[in-house]
């Protein structure tokens, strides 16, 4: 595992690798799109929000691909000092919930006999997910649902704990996945 930071460095001054950076808030701003057309036009009924849906299904595969290629950059690098287990706990827990979310709702996605192939972006077919009968629609798209708030609740913990850094304890935390857009450890 690659380390961002050196013995000699000052842990208030080791950031985050960039790349980490960058599809941290890549992350964010799709997820803040999401939660405005999943809490607007897409909890609307019918027709309304029958037109988000392929923008709903293309943001939630963008954020899977994007969650992978964090898993996967996470495995290769380290944190720049080493992580309190509850910071630990609640990034596993926005993964595992992130991608339970969008699993739930790409298996609980059943179109309707008129509907046309929701396209990725307006371009490329997203495939059905098989059925799977002992779950069900109802119950798959109730616990994406449920899954929702319980990402939003893991959320609302790591925007806070943040904040407490940031504003509390002044330590830099914060500042590594923030300011520190030029060191390009």
């Amino acid at each position: 595992m690659r380390s961002t930071s050196s013995n000699n460095e000052d842990p208030r001054a080791a950031a985050w690798a960039w790349p980490l950076r960058l599809l941290h808030w890549l992350t964010v701003g799709l997820l803040v799109w999401e939660i405005v057309i999943t809490l607007g036009p897409m909890n609307e009924r019918g027709a309304v929000a029958m037109r988000w849906m392929p923008t709903h299904m293309s943001l939630g595969l963008a954020l899977f691909a994007l969650c992978l290629c964090r898993m996967a950059f996470r495995l290769v690098t380290q944190a720049p000092q080493p992580q309190r287990p509850a910071a630990v706990a609640v990034h596993l827990a926005l993964y595992a919930i992130l991608i339970a979310l969008i699993a739930t709702g790409w298996l609980g996605h059943q179109p309707m006999p008129f509907m046309s192939t929701p396209k990725l972006f307006g371009y490329w077919p997203i495939p059905f997910a098989p059925k799977i009968p002992w779950l069900g629609t109802a119950r798959l798209l109730a616990l994406h649902s449920a899954l929702f708030w319980a990402f939003c609740g893991a959320t609302l913990v790591h925007i806070g704990a943040a904040l407490v850094h940031l504003l509390l304890s002044r330590d830099g935390v914060f500042e590594r996945m923030t300011t520190q857009w030029l060191n390009r450890n």
